[in-house]
């Protein structure tokens, strides 16, 4: 008789549950912009919601009789079916926080999209680095698997179970997340920049971290500084904890949130800059959950009810993966 281990159960994830987490967790993505891109962001929302409404009304206009579209009409009917673009794709911001969004709260990709295939095949480019002798299969499908990168076997093998695994997983950090603002200790003022310096070094030194590190240049990326109004990177932001202008976890979050906006941006969500931002934004954010959760548990005493230790935190450390396999501990809410 052979005995089977299984992993701890979590919460079951329904779609209404995931579906009143948006709106918070777009939100919470706004965190900490700057006031002209909180503006522009709301001059879009309306522009694409009017977008978006002209196109129900003409998807409907068709549904109910074809025969009545104007021949103008019919074509922007067929490009709306056949093409992936969509009215907030022609929106930056409106994109960009979309493009943020990690699953199970991304949004669903159209009917017979071709963006999944394509993620696959071209998932993670930027960071690969030459090789000067070619591998054979097995080891380009080794080394993709401990890089945590998605390989063809991965997809094939993959199963309801697995995703909906996932989504639990998912959907508790990002509630962790929700609630960190009411943690006295991610706005606390830090007078020393010692615990700072050491998330900043311990998220820089992620395998995705390495297009962040400098400056973009306009030779590089050519119309960078015109649509990104507020330029930043992983040097910077030391600079600014060690002259003092970023003083606490949260102001460290928001400066490194707003990498993660400016790449996506620039370069669209389905982008490999794009993949790749959602995989640092993940591990960073990980990396974030369990230093605060630490501290916060370090300064909470402890006292006795009945012979029983208890803490007035109602939290405790858990592992969480992130997508490239790198497993950190984090706060779980019970």
């Amino acid at each position: 008789m052979t005995s089977t281990t299984t992993e701890p159960s979590l919460p079951s994830t329904s779609s209404l549950e995931i579906e009143k987490l948006i709106d918070p967790a777009l939100y919470r993505l706004t965190d900490g912009l700057p006031t002209k891109e909180l503006q522009m962001m709301v001059s879009e929302a309306k522009s694409c919601e009017t977008l978006l409404e002209q196109e129900i009304q003409l998807l409907e206009k068709a549904l109910a009789s074809e025969d009545s579209l104007l021949d103008a009409e019919k074509s922007s009917v067929d490009r709306m079916i056949n093409i992936e673009f969509t009215p907030p794709d022609r929106f930056f911001t409106i994109s960009t926080l979309l493009g943020r969004l990690r699953e199970p709260l991304a949004p669903p990709l159209p009917p017979n999209s071709a963006i999944a295939a394509s993620r696959l095949k071209s998932q993670h480019n930027i960071l690969q680095p030459p090789t000067k002798k070619k591998k054979t299969n097995a080891s380009v499908a080794t080394s993709n698997s401990s890089a945590g990168i998605p390989t063809e076997a991965d997809s094939n093998n993959s199963n309801n179970v697995r995703v909906n695994s996932n989504d639990k997983i998912h959907v508790e950090r990002l509630k962790q997340l929700l609630k960190l603002d009411g943690n006295p200790e991610y706005r606390r003022r830090h007078t020393d920049p010692t615990k700072l310096l050491a998330a900043w070094k311990r998220i820089s030194s992620h395998r995705t971290a390495g297009v962040f590190r400098r400056p973009v240049r306009d030779g590089e990326a050519p119309g960078y500084t015109e649509r990104i109004l507020f330029p930043i990177d992983l040097s910077l932001i030391r600079k600014m904890i060690m002259s003092g202008m970023i003083i606490s976890w949260a102001d460290l979050h928001q400066r490194l949130s707003l990498i993660c906006h400016n790449c996506v941006k620039f370069n669209g969500r389905e982008s490999d800059y794009g993949i790749v931002t959602r995989e640092f934004e993940s591990y960073m954010e990980e990396v974030l959950l369990q230093l605060i959760g630490a501290v916060s548990r370090a300064s909470t005493p402890t006292v006795a009810n009945h012979g029983n230790s208890v803490s007035n935190i109602d939290s405790k450390p858990d592992k969480l993966t992130t997508g490239s396999g790198t497993t950190v501990a984090s706060v779980k809410k019970e």
